[in-house]
């Protein structure tokens, strides 16, 4: 399955604010529409690479995956989904694997690839999106979009229309109404910095409520899906974080997920056990190689690890695990990597790198994460207030 990658500073990329819909705008835009689409002048294929070139300037980036569309004759199999290796001004190299050398002919287009979800269901602001792909679990998420600062989401097991479904997680006991996914910090049109990652079964929502364009900026990042289990017949390992109360505001830590060895402040719910019984459970988040030790070890504190570590120079990476009630391991976030050393600002938001031992042959990319009412690591909640996470941005989250 192919990895996704989409973010406001993006050609014709939509806007996110502090208006109802614009979460909505933007989902349809990353899971079911795509978006930035543009007319190709030409596409000449040479040893398993297309070029293309547009005289009025290449608007993509490399490692986005574009979708091809009008190509005619001989290299008609172009068309569809292909990543972009390169970029220059007027040019970009795709991947063509398998299709003979050739100049394309036709009407080319091309723009960002949508992750390839369903949206099925729909209302005034809101929406039920579904995972398309046929191994995956089949939950729902449900997205009120009516407020203008967050999002209120549910997970569902199986949905009959937009306001009706059986397994609901989180319950209405646990959090009454659903959980938050924020936008804005303040209702109105002012811009705020935003990034999806998504591939067929899961989708990470990262927004920085309160600052507009800065890389440096925090994000809180949430997210849904199919996570990767330790039980391969486990049918509810799916998972919907989320928030318990609205942070949009907050200068205080939030325990995002950059943002400490456990992060109890984002919350994360199953639709059941890994048994199979009773109704929707919540679920703790550590890093892998810390999950024994209760200390708040963060990315931006310095409390942290030394980076880059001092003998290989490294920077070290950990996976996410979803443990349960009793500190089992249930499975770990798919594509999600944790930093647990003192990075500060060697990372900025969208920075990507290429991977290295046990990560060879994979690309990576930066999200600062951690309190959404700072903007520096010395703003109102003091140093350590954030953290820095990566993901695995060339695919194969599951593989």
């Amino acid at each position: 399955m192919s990895t996704k990658v989409f973010h406001s500073g993006m050609s014709g990329a939509p806007v996110l604010s502090g208006a109802a819909g614009a979460g909505i705008a933007i989902l349809d835009a990353c899971l079911i529409n795509g978006f930035g689409l543009v007319s190709i002048d030409n596409l000449v294929i040479a040893g398993g690479v297309g070029t293309i070139t547009r005289s009025a300037g290449m608007p993509f980036e490399r490692d986005v995956m574009l979708l091809i569309a009008g190509v005619t004759g001989g290299a008609a199999a172009a068309n569809g989904e292909r990543r972009v290796l390169s970029v220059a001004t007027n040019s970009a190299t795709i991947d063509c694997t398998g299709i003979a050398d050739q100049t394309a002919t036709g009407s080319i287009t091309a723009k960002l690839a949508p992750a390839g979800w369903v949206k099925e269901f729909a209302g005034s602001n809101l929406a039920v999106y579904k995972m398309s792909d046929v191994t995956s679990l089949g939950m729902r998420l449900r997205v009120d979009d009516t407020a203008t600062t967050v999002m209120r989401v549910v997970g569902y097991e199986s949905m009959s229309d937009i306001n009706t479904g059986t397994g609901p997680f989180p319950t209405n006991a646990q959090i009454a109404g659903g959980g938050y996914w924020e936008k804005s910090g303040a209702a109105g049109a002012t811009a705020r910095n935003w990034c999806v990652i998504a591939d067929e079964r899961a989708v990470y929502w990262w927004a920085v409520p309160n600052a507009v364009t800065s890389v440096t900026s925090q994000g809180v990042l949430r997210g849904f899906g199919d996570m990767v289990p330790r039980k391969s017949t486990d049918a509810y390992a799916a998972f919907l974080q989320c928030d318990q109360i609205v942070m949009v505001t907050s200068a205080t830590n939030v325990g995002d997920f950059g943002d400490g060895t456990r992060v109890p402040l984002v919350t994360c719910t199953a639709p059941r056990s890994w048994t199979g019984l009773g109704s929707s459970v919540f679920l703790g988040q550590y890093m892998e190689s810390r999950r024994g030790n209760g200390t708040n070890v963060k990315s931006g504190s310095t409390a942290a690890l030394i980076y880059p570590n001092s003998c290989d120079n490294a920077l070290d990476l950990d996976r996410v695990l979803a443990t349960e009630a009793d500190l089992s391991t249930r499975g770990f976030f798919p594509g999600l990597l944790h930093c647990p050393q003192q990075v500060g600002f060697a990372f900025a938001s969208f920075d990507k790198l290429d991977g290295q031992g046990s990560l060879a042959g994979r690309r990576l990319m930066a999200l600062r994460c951690g309190a959404p009412g700072g903007t520096t690591q010395n703003s109102t909640t003091g140093a350590g207030s954030f953290g820095v996470v990566f993901f695995d941005i060339s695919g194969g989250w599951r593989s």
